[in-house]
């Protein structure tokens, strides 16, 4: 997600102008030399350190850079950015720190990058890397890689966890690096460079909008695309048939291990929140599927909106669920999405305030100030017995959800250990208009472990819906879930 995505879509919605430009020039009057206006308090330039962002707010326009060590450049300008849009997304604390509220709403949201005021912009910043599109670009593979590999030496939260010398990584790139290579050659070369790390939260996107990920942990996804090419015999390179192949497969499976979950249902199977939050019952014990923690509100991406969504349809789940003797919370599924959603969905299953995580992120050879996340009890909590169904797929924000309910006494784990990938992942862009994420934070579980990598483990070991279960539909998970919730286990 861009930084300002939402301030963005707002002043679009508001029908103002939003200029998204990839340089210092494009059009806007104001300059960085120049002197900033006094109409808006929050004037001036803004550091966030560890994160390497520099916010630069003259009135109504904002200007966000990315540097290094030895670069600079900008990653998004916004301009005809209005009060309410500045009310609703930044706060200035007492202490004077700016916090952007890019992950949830102003009165419940996840820790927000914190900017500290500075004088002015670094001198790199002054004039910052000409990008694509801009007069005077001219295309530089080696200069790409090096704001590449610094981003990474500077930010990335640990190479020792990961076991990967950075230093030697750039020895063997610049070996395969070639003034006229394809953009397809040049990517090859960064994902070379990061494939090693094993992070999910670690993206490449093309200038064409073709984006490469990576996982520490073969996800459900990845494991039936290695079943298709087993049991079809399917080689490298891919042909057009073979990912058709490849795709009917993967669906047809994930078909079958949709019907093989509601086949327990003894009840009707409802949904609500856009497809993401699904239940039924199998005699007093309920089943509650979480898909995903975003897109909770069909077509709106507003955090308020998808609070509400929540809202509105956990109060039906558990209106619903009143009865039950003990609950199945599945997230086997759940990739992530944002911290708020997980939080909100937490404070359904807890009776008091409650430390749910707390995270840093890497500050050269330190760290930032710790932030605690403390949540507080919805209106409507369900307290009894709970079995939470997670997996290797289980990752990010729905790893958050898993270690706030793993702490609590009456949450028992069942399944799989979860993919290790707690990191927000922190956006950058290159001049040739290739943009890509790391891992920059440390997050840590409210006894205060840090799993990144290894994620959460599991009080009961079942494979999630492996091969020998599809073919003989069942679900080892949900059953020895029930089996424990109604005394047989």
């Amino acid at each position: 997600m861009n930084l300002l995505t939402h301030i963005g879509r707002s002043v679009l919605i508001a029908g103002a102008v939003v200029s998204l430009l990839s340089g210092c020039g494009g059009g806007s009057s104001h300059s960085a030399d120049s002197a900033t206006g006094s109409g808006n308090p929050l004037n001036g330039f803004w550091q966030a350190v560890g994160y390497g962002k520099i916010a630069w707010i003259d009135n109504t326009h904002i200007t966000f850079y990315d540097y290094t060590q030895a670069s600079c450049l900008v990653n998004e300008r916004l301009d005809d950015v209005d009060e309410e849009d500045f009310e609703r997304f930044f706060d200035l604390g007492s202490d004077g720190i700016l916090a952007l509220i890019e992950d949830g709403t102003p009165t419940f949201h996840a820790p927000s990058l914190r900017f500290q005021p500075i004088a002015g912009l670094p001198e790199l910043c002054k004039t910052p890397s000409v990008q694509a599109g801009e007069a005077g670009y001219q295309q530089d593979w080696f200069s790409d890689y090096e704001i590449f590999w610094q981003t990474f030496s500077d930010y990335y939260l640990s190479f020792e966890l990961k076991g990967v010398d950075w230093y030697s990584v750039r020895q063997q790139a610049l070996t395969n690096l070639q003034d006229s290579m394809t953009q397809a050659a040049f990517l090859d070369v960064l994902y070379q460079s990061v494939q090693p790390l094993k992070d999910g939260h670690i993206a490449i996107t093309s200038s064409d909008g073709q984006e490469v990920s990576f996982e520490n942990k073969p996800s459900f996804i990845s494991t039936l695309v290695q079943e298709a090419i087993t049991q079809y015999n399917i080689a490298q390179p891919l042909s057009d048939a073979d990912i058709e192949t490849i795709n009917t497969y993967v669906g047809e499976q994930l078909e079958l291990s949709a019907e093989i979950i509601t086949s327990y249902a003894e009840s009707e199977v409802k949904s609500a929140a856009n497809g993401n939050i699904n239940w039924f019952k199998q005699g007093n014990i309920g089943y509650l599927e979480i898909s995903g923690m975003q897109d909770f509100a069909a077509g709106d991406e507003f955090p308020a909106s998808e609070l509400a969504a929540i809202e509105q349809a956990m109060q039906t789940v558990l209106s619903d669920m009143s009865d039950t003797a003990g609950l199945i919370v599945d997230i086997r599924s759940n990739v992530g999405g944002n911290d708020y959603a997980s939080m909100k969905l937490f404070s359904y299953f807890i009776q008091n305030e409650q430390l749910m995580f707390s995270k840093q992120a890497r500050l050269g050879a330190s760290k930032t100030a710790l932030k605690e996340v403390r949540v507080l009890p919805a209106n409507v909590t369900y307290h009894q017995p709970i079995v939470l169904l997670t997996s290797n797929t289980t990752a990010s924000a729905a790893e958050v959800f898993t270690v706030g309910m793993r702490a609590l006494p009456n949450v028992t784990l069942i399944g799989e250990s979860t993919q290790g990938e707690f990191s927000d992942a922190l956006e950058k862009r290159l001049p040739s208009g290739i943009v890509f994420t790391l891992s920059n934070e440390f997050y840590y579980t409210p006894e205060g472990e840090w799993l990144e990598h290894q994620g959460v483990a599991v009080d009961i070991e079942v494979p999630y819906l492996d091969r020998a279960q599809r073919q003989a539909e069942e679900d080892l998970g949900i059953e020895t879930a029930y089996a424990l919730l109604t005394g047989q286990l």
